[in-house]
This record gives structure tokens, C-alpha cells and sequence, in this order.
């Protein structure tokens, strides 16, 4: 289930078969690989390992509240930035895709701080580096390099957007926030 669904955090039991082996698939994945893992252990002589196998954070078992707690808090910043990262917020903005010298105009149907979804009238090449640029609502540009990581057979394609241009990832970064703003107003409204 790890490997095929996208989560912020994970708690692993050492004490569990392998565990270890857990927290090294998720680290070689690649829906999962910047997820914060907190590794539960019993005795010192396991920080190593755990470390090694991909751990970000470290609980001695017996666990409380107020350490897991406290050690959440500390992850915050980054379960925020590997949620950011891949929370897809609707968008149908026009774009623009160039592959060597072909050029195309494309839809995109949604958008994160990690990549997109476009629906193309020409297929696209899985694993292909293409050029894109698009304007956001705003009017703020954004401009750079991604790679082609899914296609299917109706014209839709993933694109993660890997190098930007100018003041591309500071525009998307700013829109994304506004996003996430205006998602929180509506729930709390």
C-alpha cells in the first residue's frame, strides 16, 4: 500500500519483522521517498540501523503522547512541504509543451508544486524532457523544464516540472499558497 498511495508521515515499529526493509522500500520508491518516517525503537543499539534504512526521526519505545507530540511538531515544516509538493489543485490553464523543435498547445488540468496534468492533442513520450510555460490566473509566468513521468491512451499526461525559469517557482510557490488560503477559507466558511 505504500508504494502505490501518496502519505506526509509514517510510524515504524522496529520491533515489527521487518520494519527495516519497510523503510528502505519506502525511500526506493518514488511516490514516497521524501515521506518523514519516525522509527520507533526499544534500545539504542537500533538508531543505526534505523537511520541507515531512511529514518528522519527517532522515538524510544515506550512512546507518550507528549513525545509524539513534540516530535510532530518538529516534522511539521516538513509533512507541509512533502504535502505541498503533491496536493493537485484544479486548474484549466492553456500550455505550452516543446519537445526538441515540436511544439504544442496543451490543457492543464491540474497543478502541484511538484508537477502537472495536461491533456495534449498529441501524445507525449514517456520519460521525454520537454520545455513548458504557462501563465497562472495571476498573470504570473512560469517557465522551465520537466519530464514526462505517466501517459495514458486519452491524451493525458504527468509532467514533473523539474528546473524552472526567472521567477517561475516563485510564482507557483506564491499562487500554491493563495490556493491552499482560499481552500482553507472555504472549509472553515
Amino acid at each position: 500500500m505504500l508504494l502505490t498511495c501518496t502519505i506526509d508521515g509514517v510510524f515504524v515499529d522496529l520491533e515489527v519483522a521487518g520494519a527495516l526493509g519497510v523503510m528502505e522500500s519506502i525511500r526506493k520508491g518514488t511516490s514516497n521517498a521524501k515521506v518523514v518516517i519516525f522509527a520507533c525503537v526499544v534500545h539504542a543499539r537500533e538508531y543505526t540501523d534505523a537511520l541507515g534504512a531512511g529514518a528522519n526521526f527517532l522515538l524510544r519505545k515506550p512512546l507518550n503522547e507528549d513525545s509524539i507530540a513534540l516530535h510532530i511538531t518538529i516534522a511539521k515544516e516538513l509533512l507541509e512541504r512533502e504535502r505541498r509538493r503533491y496536493f493537485r489543485h484544479a486548474a484549466s490553464v492553456p500550455v505550452i509543451l516543446k519537445e526538441g523543435e515540436v511544439e504544442q498547445h496543451a490543457r492543464m488540468t491540474n497543478l502541484s508544486e511538484g508537477g502537472m496534468a495536461v491533456r495534449t492533442a498529441r501524445a507525449l513520450k514517456h520519460n521525454a524532457l520537454i520545455d513548458f510555460d504557462f501563465d497562472l490566473p495571476a498573470r504570473a509566468s512560469v517557465t522551465g523544464r520537466g519530464q514526462v513521468a505517466w501517459t495514458n491512451t486519452e491524451g493525458m499526461a504527468g509532467v514533473i516540472l523539474q528546473n524552472f525559469r526567472g521567477t517561475g517557482r516563485e510564482n507557483l510557490e506564491a499562487w500554491l499558497r493563495i490556493q491552499e488560503q482560499l481552500g482553507t477559507a472555504r472549509k472553515g466558511s
